[in-house]
């Protein structure tokens, strides 16, 4: 029998061949094709609006362009990016911003950050020589269909005032336009999903798409919070699914304002739907049967570093006869690593970005040296803020990621992504940014006229993790107040796009809140100063990015 999903996999993995091999001689002389594309960058900006604001046709060398160019953030480019937004050309870059893909981890909620051509081709080196190695190392990738997620639609309006779109509709939007063919072909989850306005729609339609292919080899997410959740609620759905899968109709949980369910279309398998009314499904033990679903799914590759490592656990619970494999550090703005089998670890894309190095201290990611540090300078066993210049218009761009080398594979560091930096907390992509968490307390408790002693939300890592605003009033409060600031809260945390996808796909729990007893503070400073801070160095934040404060109350 033909096996069409191999012979696609092979001929995408073909096409990404000659990117791996220049990968490969990159890792050999990382310095040398880091300046190169810097050079590149350089070149292609100097005639916008940012490139002669510092001189970029006089620049010839590393050196030049950092005593040129000031290292930003966001906030720094607030302006010109509202230029492109609103219409203007070649502001950050010669070439034109195709797209604005929003984000969080700012102290206004949001973020949109710019994509061009150039930006694009970046990720795609990188997304390239993965795909070629995954494909090489892992043989049984190849022999069937895969399962990548697809980002929700975006709840604001799809274009900015310049007529410049906002928001990738899918995740494979990356890629470029011949491998989107490939991917499509290969792909399990329809193309409709990504119109669909009610999570819990989206959520059962993928477990239908999944559940209709049993040679199911791939499954690519983001968070591993994504895919446990959505695997938990089979026991809850099966029999509806296995009866829309047996008579070839999707008969989705909710109607109301939803896409017409006539247009969703799902192949008749009378087979398989007999086959998988015939498990045991067990909730409490899923390793026992979920095998038995997806027996050739060979690859799970997510998140897991950082916050994300927590969740790992129970998705080698639940699928474990598959390999989970660490997708790196991929921001909004750039991809920083991404995994590599020679190296055993996830690897610099020195292709793909010019990178630059703050060492932070182990203990106060705040805390950063002077001088930054080149790709070849990085030292095994340190931690740095990465700091980013890419062909989307970002130069030198702080993106408030820490990692750490842990080690060298040939002249290419070797990384693990730590977190974000003390003012963002990040537990499933949803970045949530100190100033905006505490503007965000701050009205909801004026709104609910709650005069706050002590506020501070930090992450509950339950089974479903969550936040907590651990809060002394400075009068009691009953339960119907307690209540309207939990929802308020949440509404305002809302404004964050990822937080919002993170609640909405239950990958998150909505915010609670926990009344302290008189002297929240004072606990506070007493915890940190057991943890090794000292008392003068504590900072009461409105946000802290550690877990387990039950203390507090």
């Amino acid at each position: 029998m033909l096996n069409t999903a191999y012979w696609l996999n092979t001929a995408w993995m073909a096409t990404c061949a000659a990117e791996a091999r220049r990968f490969d001689r990159a890792t050999m002389r990382v310095g040398t094709e880091q300046e190169r594309l810097l050079n590149c960058i350089v070149r292609a900006n100097r005639d916008c609006w940012y490139g002669k604001q510092f001189d970029f046709a006089k620049l010839r060398s590393v050196e030049d362009f950092q005593r040129a160019v000031p290292v930003c953030r966001y906030d720094d480019l607030r302006s010109p990016l509202e230029r492109i937004a609103s219409g203007e050309g070649r502001v950050l870059t010669g070439r034109p911003v195709t797209l604005f893909e929003p984000t969080g981890g700012t102290a206004g909620g949001e973020k949109l950050i710019p994509y061009t051509h150039a930006l694009r081709r970046q990720f795609q080196r990188a997304v390239s020589t993965w795909v070629y190695d995954v494909m090489k190392y892992i043989p049984a990738v190849r022999q069937g269909p895969a399962y990548w997620s697809i980002s929700p639609p975006p709840l604001r309006a799809k274009r900015t005032s310049g007529g410049i779109p906002i928001g990738f509709q899918e995740d494979r939007d990356y890629l470029a336009s011949w491998q989107r063919w490939t991917v499509a072909q290969l792909l399990v989850a329809p193309p409709i999903l990504r119109t669909m306005s009610h999570i819990e729609n989206a959520r059962y339609l993928t477990l239908l798409a999944m559940l209709a292919e049993p040679r199911l080899a791939l499954i690519s997410v983001w968070s591993p919070t994504f895919l446990t959740t959505l695997l938990e609620d089979l026991p809850r759905y099966s029999p509806r699914l296995c009866d829309d899968l047996h008579d070839g109709k999707v008969r989705l949980p909710r109607t109301d304002g939803e896409v017409d369910v006539s247009q969703v279309r799902i192949a008749r398998n009378m087979e398989r739907a007999d086959a998988l009314r015939g498990l045991t499904v067990d909730a409490d033990d899923p390793g026992g049967w979920l095998p038995s679903v997806w027996p050739q799914l060979a690859l799970v590759s997510c998140w897991a570093d950082a916050s994300s490592a927590t969740f790992v656990p129970r998705l080698r619970q639940l699928l474990p006869h598959a390999r989970i494999q660490p997708k790196g550090l991929l921001a909004t703005e750039g991809i920083v690593s991404f995994p590599l089998t020679a190296a055993g670890g996830c690897v610099l894309a020195v292709r793909s970005h010019f990178f630059e190095f703050l060492e932070v201290d182990e203990y106060e990611e705040t805390k950063v040296s002077a001088a930054p540090r080149l790709a070849e300078q990085l030292e095994t066993n340190r931690r740095y803020r990465v700091i980013l210049t890419t062909g989307g218009g970002l130069y030198r761009y702080d993106i408030g990621d820490v990692i750490e080398v842990v080690g060298q594979y040939r002249q290419c560091p070797i990384v693990r992504f730590i977190g974000r930096t003390a003012l963002v907390s990040d537990l499933v992509g949803e970045k949530l940014h100190e100033t905006h968490v505490r503007e965000s307390i701050e009205r909801a408790c004026r709104d609910c006229r709650i005069s706050a002693v002590f506020a501070m939300l930090a992450p509950v890592m339950n089974h479903s993790p969550g936040y907590c605003l651990y809060l002394e009033a400075e009068h009691p409060l009953d339960s119907e107040r307690s209540l309207a600031l939990e929802q308020q809260l949440d509404e305002l945390l809302s404004i964050n796009p990822q937080y919002r996808i993170a609640v909405e796909s239950r990958q998150l729990l909505p915010v609670t809140v926990r009344l302290t007893r008189k002297g929240a503070a004072q606990r506070y400073q007493q915890r940190r100063m057991e943890q090794g801070q000292r008392l003068g160095d504590i900072k009461f934040m409105a946000l802290d990015g550690k877990a387990d404060w039950s203390g507090l109350e």
